[in-house]
């Protein structure tokens, strides 16, 4: 009897970024055409991607930052493959004084606030979305954490919000200035959705909460540790800060 055909998860993310050897392809191949679970994968990862492309399409066109090596950028773009190219054009386009402005920038000034735009523009990307909000559900939280976890790595936590009504619906890994990132997203009874964002790139220091707002949706944006937070939701400031302390408490 042939042994079932095992692909890890680092496999299958290899294949779909065009990174993975030649010798192990074919085996990919053969064992997405027989598992109808891992071609829906494949297919809700282009789904995000064509989402992206969407999301960001203005901004690619931008002038790249005299700061930027042309030819280092190329060699990373194509290195990276179809996915993270994504993710490289999304670095770019919010890469412009992420540095040190990141720490003291105020609220609608260019820099610090690049991380809340971020966020509201993944937030706006997939809130809308009926059945294909996340990628993986609540139902499936302890193979969310883990995988993004790995993604991520660090340990990811998934903040309990049920006591202020919201329900975690799932998560999704999103590119993040060309390393992984985590958006998990949360809804009411009555609807309304928040996502959280996690992304690679710490700051100095901690940073106060900073909020950004954007067509009808407001952001609470912060660094902590080795990673920056967006919480996004319906423009309520007063709410969004509520929620974002209990976000910082349950993550610290």
């Amino acid at each position: 009897m042939t042994a079932p055909v095992t692909i890890s998860e680092e496999e299958l993310n290899a294949y779909f970024d065009s990174e993975l050897p030649a010798a192990r392809r074919d085996s990919v191949e053969a064992w997405l055409a027989t598992d109808p679970q891992g071609m829906a994968r494949l297919e809700a990862w282009e789904r995000q991607a064509e989402d992206l492309r969407a999301a960001f399409n203005p901004i690619l066109g931008e002038p790249v930052p005299a700061r930027f090596p042309r030819a280092s950028q190329a060699r990373r773009m194509r290195r990276l493959g179809r996915w993270a190219a994504i993710a490289a054009s999304v670095a770019i386009a919010f890469a412009a004084g992420f540095g040190t402005a990141r720490i003291s920038a105020p609220d609608g000034t260019a820099g610090g606030n690049d991380l809340a735009r971020f966020g509201l523009s993944a937030h706006a990307t997939y809130v809308s979305e009926i059945r294909h909000p996340v990628e993986v559900v609540a139902a499936e939280e302890a193979h969310l954490v883990k995988w993004l976890s790995n993604r991520l790595g660090a340990p990811l936590v998934v903040p309990d919000l049920s006591a202020d009504g919201l329900a975690l619906i799932g998560g999704r890994l999103l590119p993040a200035g060309g390393k992984p990132g985590a958006m998990l997203m949360y809804e009411t009874r009555s609807g309304e959705r928040f996502s959280l964002l996690v992304t690679p790139g710490s700051a100095k220091s901690e940073t106060a909460f900073r909020y950004e707002e954007e067509d009808g949706f407001g952001s609470f944006y912060w660094y902590s540790g080795d990673f920056g937070y967006v919480l996004v939701g319906p423009a309520d400031r007063a709410r969004l800060l509520h929620l974002s302390r209990e976000v910082y408490d349950a993550l610290t």
